[in-house]
């Protein structure tokens, strides 16, 4: 197997007795694009921080590159990040504020400047000043300024934050072209499940500051689960009758309206008869699978129940 780029064994950070982030393990491997899932105040971006030097851990250890890091090592001249809001120089333009970047990060290439802000879709913004950028040109101009030393590693916290559909649209394919087209190994916290679920390779999801999983997208998807959906127009009788006369065990009622059927070998024909029959009105009746919200949502209900 090949070495990690990045590899987090049991990082804690406790603050005056409180837990922020216990006990967290993670694993990028080269390509991977790493969906770092989790609620607010799940304890993304203090292990992002400790990822990058920016605070200490409790206990723990975080290894870039196999080397393990401390505040200012060069290895983690190898990572470009966005962390929280991207802040510029206000009066001052967008290729300006990369020129200053460019200089103290020592890369010697100008032709960086014009390839980052290609890359990102603001070349021809570059002498607009960044007070007068809109948030998604921000958060484009923050990525254009972490990829301009051409790090092998980029670490997004919730790129997509304040976003607009179109906004989010044109991130995720950034990120994905960024990945493929310059073989950058990325991560990405965030609180979008839906957006992580189209994007990543890898996903690891906090809770409470505890990693809940750790798997694959496609082992995920092995995961979630076939049900039968259906609408009805008596959901509790509907329960009642399928409970009593189909001998159906696992059966919810969920937020979106419809009455989810779990148990395997159960025919849909059979229990649009039943209700029929009974007098119910079946307005859908669909055979699905779990999204990555729907496993997300039972594992921090798990983890809930167990903290």
């Amino acid at each position: 197997m090949a070495q990690p780029i990045l590899h987090v064994q049991g990082l804690c950070k406790h603050y005056k007795g409180v837990k922020a982030v216990d006990g967290v393990d993670m694993r990028l491997n080269p390509g991977d694009i790493y969906g770092f899932l989790g609620q607010n105040g799940a304890g993304k971006t203090t292990t992002i921080r400790m990822m990058m030097g920016l605070i200490r851990p409790s206990s723990g250890s975080v290894k870039l590159f196999g080397e393990e890091i401390n505040g200012g090592d060069t290895v983690l001249r190898k990572v470009g990040s966005v962390i929280e809001y991207p802040g510029f120089y206000p009066n001052l333009t967008a290729i300006e504020n990369l020129e200053i970047h460019r200089r103290l990060m020592g890369v010697k290439d100008k032709g960086a400047l014009e390839d980052s802000l290609r890359t990102t879709g603001l070349w021809d913004a570059r002498n607009r000043k960044a007070s007068n950028f809109s948030l998604g040109m921000k958060q484009r101009l923050g990525i254009a300024r972490a990829i301009l030393h051409r790090p092998e590693l980029l670490i997004l916290d919730e790129p997509t934050n304040g976003l607009d559909p179109m906004g989010i649209k044109e991130m995720r394919q950034l990120i994905q072209e960024l990945a493929q087209k310059r073989n950058i190994t990325i991560l990405v916290s965030s609180h979008i499940l839906s957006e992580v679920e189209q994007l990543a390779t890898k996903v690891g999801i906090i809770h409470r500051g505890v990693m809940l999983e750790e798997a694959t997208m496609q082992e995920l998807k092995h995961k979630n689960r076939q049900y039968i959906g259906l609408q009805v127009d008596d959901f509790a009788k509907s329960q009642d009758l399928l409970r009593d006369e189909l001998g159906v065990r696992d059966c919810r009622l969920e937020d979106d309206g419809w009455l989810r059927v779990y148990d395997e070998g159960k025919q849909p024909s059979e229990m649009n008869r039943l209700l029929v029959r009974e007098g119910i009105e079946v307005s859908s009746l669909v055979a699905m699978k779990d999204s990555l919200e729907d496993y997300f949502v039972r594992l921090v209900e798990g983890g809930a129940a167990h903290a």
